[in-house]
């Protein structure tokens, strides 16, 4: 894979991540402290690390001023003036370099190229944007009244897929509309320690989802479905390091951590309703796929469906809804090996809730999660896929 010099990389990434913001910096009517703030609150969940700087305008010119002695290239705390984009992006480049800080891991990571067409995400009216964290407590504003346009067989007759083979935790995150939940930390992208980042193993990328006393939440909401129509669910991961302690078992000791889970919202639809809207009266219930930690006096079952911790737990707030999850991988014998595992997603919701017909369950939300903050443990792993087919038509195994 060809790549291009480190100067060359950070700065197609500063474009991409600043650009619009900065190019409003050259507006004479801009908020200079305001355009400012939006920088550096762009870049808090990248490893740039901006700050302190300010921009201020002297006769018209946006002039940059750092903080005294921070850097060598702007010490003294004398202002640097800046014509375009292209000469912001340059200083900031400059300013990092001066401080020594490895600019962006990341762009060091030669990444195979894909020949897969990306996703597009269905038609909605969510209003996506890379910076978008759904607020738990206001879900039912961002949700309630949006217009989102199912999918199924006929829109997508061989399916659908979530594949990580990006360069960046945020460019997987914008192909299928992933949004983190406000519990994750700020800077959860490209994090090696607490969030997703890409790594290489073998000829494959992955996202490797690391915790560390902390609960990182993925979830998409364009994406609305019958589980009839793709019944057939296949996940990639593997697992280095699950949670010492943890416990997701109904009636356990509430030490809700994995190392990976995957988790499936769904509504069950009546007749009449309009699918393409979704009420907060609704009732909702989840299916989930999880890898589990060893718990010592219970005898776990891999391809068993276990009641949630949290299922129907009724807070202040709000009740939870309903949670069943299926486990997928267990204890340390299986960590350290790629488990390419298959599901019949429609089975396990029959399963789970036999006193609904599974035919008439839509799932309308995806969310991957690992967490340790609980035991405050810690906890490693990796997301190679996601698959929806209509039909079943793989094997179980692992590698």
């Amino acid at each position: 894979v060809a790549r291009k010099t480190d100067p060359e990389r950070h700065q197609k990434y500063l474009d991409h991540k600043i650009g619009k913001i900065s190019g409003h910096v050259f507006d004479l009517k801009t908020d200079l402290t305001e355009q400012a703030h939006l920088i550096r609150k762009r870049l808090a969940g990248t490893p740039y690390r901006l700050k302190p700087f300010s921009l201020i305008r002297k006769k018209g010119t946006v002039h940059v001023s750092f903080r005294e002695g921070r850097w060598p290239s702007v010490a003294g705390g004398s202002s640097v003036p800046v014509q375009d984009v292209q000469e912001l992006h340059f200083l900031f480049l400059s300013a990092l370099q001066s401080s020594g800080r490895n600019l962006l891991k990341a762009s060091r990571i030669s990444v195979p190229e894909s020949n897969r067409t990306p996703v597009t995400a269905p038609a909605n009216e969510l209003g996506y944007h890379e910076d978008l964290r759904i607020k738990v407590r206001d879900l039912d504003k961002f949700i309630s009244g949006k217009r989102v346009v199912p999918v199924s067989h006929l829109t997508h007759p061989q399916g659908f897929s979530f594949i990580y083979d990006h360069a960046s935790s945020s460019e997987f995150r914008n192909e299928y509309q992933m949004s983190f939940e406000d519990s994750a930390p700020a800077d959860a992208d490209d994090n090696q320690h607490s969030g997703w980042e890409t790594v290489v193993m073998g000829d494959k990328v992955w996202g490797k989802l690391a915790s560390l006393n902390s609960s990182i939440r993925l979830s998409t909401y364009s994406w609305r479905f019958l589980a009839r129509d793709f019944p057939d669910l296949g996940i990639e991961i593997q697992v280095n390091d699950d949670v010492d302690g943890a416990d997701v078992l109904y009636g356990g000791n509430g030490k809700d951590d994995s190392a990976f889970q995957l988790w499936f919202t769904f509504r069950v639809i009546g007749d009449r309703i309009n699918r393409e809207y979704l009420s907060h009266e609704e009732k909702m219930m989840t299916i989930g796929y999880y890898f589990g930690d060893e718990i010592p006096g219970k005898n776990l079952q891999l391809g068993k469906i276990y009641k949630n911790y949290y299922s129907e737990k009724d807070f202040v707030v709000a009740k939870l809804p309903a949670a069943k999850q299926k486990l997928i991988g267990l204890g340390k014998g299986m960590l350290g090996k790629v488990l390419s595992s298959q599901h019949n997603l429609l089975e396990d919701i029959r399963t789970s809730y036999p006193e609904i017909d599974p035919s008439k369950a839509e799932i309308v939300a995806i969310t991957i999660q690992h967490d340790s903050n609980d035991t405050k443990g810690k906890s490693e792993a990796f997301f190679r896929s996601l698959e929806l087919r209509p039909r079943l038509n793989r094997t179980v195994k692992a590698d």
